[in-house]
């Protein structure tokens, strides 16, 4: 995987909508809170004009949002891309996307959520390092002591190595499979994931480290995803599995002990590779940003995961 150049003070940084759109205040205070971290926002035209009709989807139609994608790409003035928010849409655009173009010019580029089908269409037909992270209008970027805002531009901004990824409160992974593995890192939101088999952003998990998260999903939703990816010949030719945020997915009344963690060990521990569960990632108050495409190493016995090469060009 080719790397992009790390971002640098007074970096300009394209807000792209690829999802759902964002009220116009909300829009307001990400353009702050990048300023804030020293670099200069352009908001591109896919930010607003979404209509009543439109309902989840930003911008006034697709085209425009290709549209955006494509020039933020392809202008040379424009260092990196952070996408405003996740929510629904983004895998509409992909069969439109101009692959070639996009590959020509890789760039820091960051979401996650409802963007993990641009990152896996990204990795399978341009060849480089994207960002799984916050987004400009749902998530912690604009105070100073978050955790979620130390992690992104500690990712972006510095071409060394990360090195260990920890939650910033010290909590432990937990190790729900044992063994070692190194691969690199691919994955992103689970309903997502999904979504991309048989498409032209086909997620590729072969010798790979899964991340997987998700929101707002009932167990039951989560088991039957899970064994969609494995049906699909997903997971099983998998190297490691990280689990993160599962957020608001606890279990209805009717099942109370069909709980996520049981999911995960009935469905996931069986395919007897390294798995641990717990990392700050995803749809919750910390969101850590990682390099997808990037190597890392999963030590599952001692609950670890480090990205050990560069993600960033200096």
């Amino acid at each position: 995987m080719r790397l992009p150049k790390a971002l640098t003070h007074d970096s300009r940084v394209a807000v792209l909508a690829p999802s759902s759109p964002a009220p116009a205040k909300k829009i307001d205070d990400a353009v702050q809170a990048i300023r804030s971290m020293g670099f200069e926002p352009v908001v591109y035209p896919s930010c607003t004009g979404s209509t009543p009709e439109r309902g989840y989807l930003a911008a006034e139609s697709d085209a425009v949002k290709i549209s955006d994608i494509h020039a933020a790409f392809s202008d040379p003035s424009v260092d990196g891309i952070l996408c405003m928010r996740g929510g629904s849409g983004a895998g509409r655009l992909i069969r439109h996307l101009d692959a070639t173009l996009i590959a020509a010019n890789p760039k820091v580029f960051v979401g996650y959520s409802d963007i993990t089908i641009l990152h896996a269409f990204i990795a399978r037909n341009c060849g480089f390092v994207t960002f799984h992270g916050p987004m400009a209008t749902t998530d912690d970027i604009g105070d100073p002591a978050s955790p979620t805002r130390a992690s992104l531009l500690r990712a972006l901004t510095d071409p060394a190595p990360l090195g260990a990824v920890q939650n910033p409160d010290g909590r432990p992974l937990e190790c729900l499979s044992p063994g070692r593995a190194t691969g690199a890192l691919v994955g992103g939101n689970l309903a997502v994931m999904c979504t991309t088999v048989g498409t032209v952003a086909e997620i590729d998990t072969k010798e790979k480290i899964v991340l997987i998260e998700d929101v707002d999903e009932e167990p039951y939703s989560i088991d039957r995803m899970l064994n969609h990816l494995i049906n699909a010949g997903k997971l099983v030719d998998a190297a490691g599995i990280v689990l993160g945020s599962f957020t608001r997915c606890d279990p209805p009344e009717r099942h109370p002990d069909r709980t996520v963690g049981v999911v995960f060990r009935d469905v996931l521990a069986p395919l007897g590779i390294p798995i641990v569960s717990g990392l700050d990632v995803g749809h919750d108050k910390t969101n850590l940003t990682l390099p997808l495409g990037a190597e890392v190493r999963l030590d599952a016995d001692l609950g670890e995961i480090a990205v050990e090469n560069p993600a960033l060009l200096p």
